[in-house]
């Protein structure tokens, strides 16, 4: 899973550039300062999310869990980190926005997942202290 994360990550400013022109093509109409806020947000929340996932994987290494809910916590700490990024384009993406869509629940959904990762991933750490 390191290998797929370590891979994601030049990937993001790639992937940023290229949603953010299909989205100009598709507008025709300038970005508003708080769409622009938004995509930058979210390009940054991505980066600090997935090197996030990154420690998360190699601290699941260390935890005292079974397999099951170390494959939890291993797809919810990427799963976590696209949904909170995404969260922020989805809730800028109508025309000439100046608030977040309802599409911000995507960015909650993807706090629950990774607060979700955080707690096993804690409990399974202090239970191999024991």
């Amino acid at each position: 899973m390191c290998g797929i994360i370590l891979l994601i990550i030049p990937l993001i400013p790639l992937a940023d550039s290229l949603f953010l022109s299909f989205l100009k093509r598709k507008n025709k109409t300038p970005f508003t300062d708080f769409q622009k806020t938004m995509f930058r947000t979210g390009r940054d929340h991505a980066g600090i999310f997935i090197i996030l996932s990154l420690m998360g994987q190699i601290l699941i290494d260390e935890a005292a869990v079974n397999i099951i809910f170390e494959w939890i916590m291993r797809v919810g700490f990427v799963l976590a980190a696209l949904l909170i990024a995404s969260g922020f384009f989805a809730a800028a993406m109508d025309d000439s926005a100046q608030k977040p869509n309802k599409l911000i629940v995507i960015r909650y959904a993807g706090s629950g997942i990774l607060m979700a990762s955080l707690f096993l991933l804690g409990i399974g750490l202090l239970m191999k202290a024991q």
